[in-house]
């Protein structure tokens, strides 16, 4: 009995096939595996990826970036809250925080479908669902803004003794 091949990095080959499909003008089929896009995503959906459109990604789109460095780039799900110049914040729909931001180039794809356990297929293209995933992306938002603002109210803890 052989041993199994060798394990390359976890989520390296994927980003790289990921990206080339997207170049080559393909939509490629991934499964979801974390937590930050609930409910819109949740653990064991597939995706499907296709390249963006000319205009790059838009407020609302759920996109396929590649993020970290070649040895270990991994895939990272999430809603566009802010696109300017070739810098986009993303946020997961129940984050608590915004991502950092990443260069336009580091954004691959755009999530167009899932597909849940029960198989059946939801857009996240459609008008409803893209208003929908706004307002959950904006909770986020709202949610850290609060956190911030309870801590800028803390009174300072006094110098006296």
């Amino acid at each position: 009995m052989s041993a199994p091949p060798a394990a390359s990095p976890p989520g390296a080959l994927r980003a790289g096939a990921l990206r080339a499909c997207m170049v080559d003008g393909r939509s490629v089929e991934i499964t979801a595996a974390g937590l930050s896009m609930r409910p819109t995503l949740a653990p064991g959906d597939r995706l499907l990826i296709s390249p963006l459109p000319p205009r790059g990604p838009a407020l609302g789109d759920v996109v396929a970036i590649v993020s970290g460095d070649a040895d270990a780039a991994r895939i990272v799900v999430h809603r566009v809250l802010w696109c300017r110049g070739a810098v986009i914040r993303t946020a997961g729909d129940d984050a608590s925080a915004l991502d950092h931001p990443h260069p336009r180039r580091t954004v691959v794809g755009r999530v167009d479908a899932c597909w849940g356990p029960d198989g059946v297929r939801r857009s996240l293209r459609s008008p409803g669902a893209r208003l929908v995933g706004m307002a959950r992306g904006m909770r986020s938002v709202a949610r850290i803004v609060r956190v911030g603002l309870r801590a800028w109210r803390r009174p300072a803890p006094s110098a006296e003794p």
